[in-house]
């Protein structure tokens, strides 16, 4: 029996979220075939606890960061402390997990600190883990290792495929259910279990390759490249300004978008 709490929710809408395809252009010349090294990767069981999210953020980041400096065996980042920061922001009851948006806000605000100083301990309930306790050392520490920004992609395999091959690491929120436990190769369920977030790093003509903190037993899955993917979110590397560009951009149309439904409301109000 697994002990899995569903813990990824769908984030709500918000047009100053930053698109994949307006930062990075469709490549038609990806391979067939990628895989980021991840033999170094020690995932991170979350012990039932619906804090999918944190592991798969602490995850992402630790192959992220081992891309950019591979001459350093491993990474290992506390998804303790990245829930924590989670929760001081995100609205939502510790039972039912969090969004995508959330994850990528701490990690790109805060960032995460080293596992050692904020380890599991798998004896803490959910209320302990959730703790928002004493963690000066754990923010000095983390700070150094933020994301410069993140975007968001398209749900659909070609998408999916090509997010990975160009940013080595993407975040996704998909369903899981009967197909999941214990396997390597994941198709579609018959039995839903929840939401749940994910790490991809590599993929061939049929498969998704994933990290997954859910399954203590095999946490290195492949999913079958028609399972529904519901969102798709990874971290980019673009500069602040161009970044903050780009808000300031869609916060502007998000007005105007305000505008025009006030003036459609107050034209069909004069035309009673």
């Amino acid at each position: 029996m697994n002990q899995f709490k569903p813990g990824a929710i769908t984030k709500p809408l918000d047009l100053r979220d930053i698109k994949l395809g307006a930062v990075q252009p469709p490549d038609p010349a990806i391979p067939i075939t990628y895989e980021t090294d991840v033999s170094w990767l020690k995932p991170i069981y979350q012990n039932g606890w619906p804090a999918c999210g944190a592991h798969a953020g602490s995850h992402l980041k630790a192959i992220l960061d081992h891309e950019n400096e591979p001459d350093k065996k491993s990474y290992h980042y506390s998804p303790k402390f990245l829930w924590k920061e989670i929760k001081a922001i995100d609205g939502y009851e510790p039972e039912v997990g969090t969004d995508m948006r959330s994850i990528f806000k701490v990690l790109y605000n805060t960032g995460i600190c080293d596992y050692d100083l904020k380890p599991n301990i798998y004896t803490d309930d959910l209320d302990q883990y959730t703790l928002y306790d004493n963690l000066i050392k754990e923010k000095e520490n983390a700070h150094p290792k933020v994301i410069k920004s993140y975007a968001f992609g398209k749900n659909n395999f070609n998408s999916i495929t090509e997010a990975i091959y160009k940013n080595k690491a993407v975040l996704l929120l998909l369903d899981i259910g009967n197909t999941w436990w214990g396997k390597t190769f994941v198709y579609q369920f018959t039995r839903k279990d929840g939401g749940h977030f994910v790490v991809a790093y590599g993929y061939d003509e049929n498969y998704i390759y994933i990290v997954d903190s859910a399954d203590r037993f095999v946490p290195f899955k492949r999913i079958f490249y028609n399972y529904v993917i519901r969102e798709v979110g990874t971290a980019i590397d673009l500069p602040n300004e161009y970044v903050e560009n780009l808000i300031r951009q869609k916060e502007f149309l998000q007005k105007l978008v305000a505008l025009y439904q006030k003036l459609i409301s107050l034209t069909k109000g004069l035309n009673k």
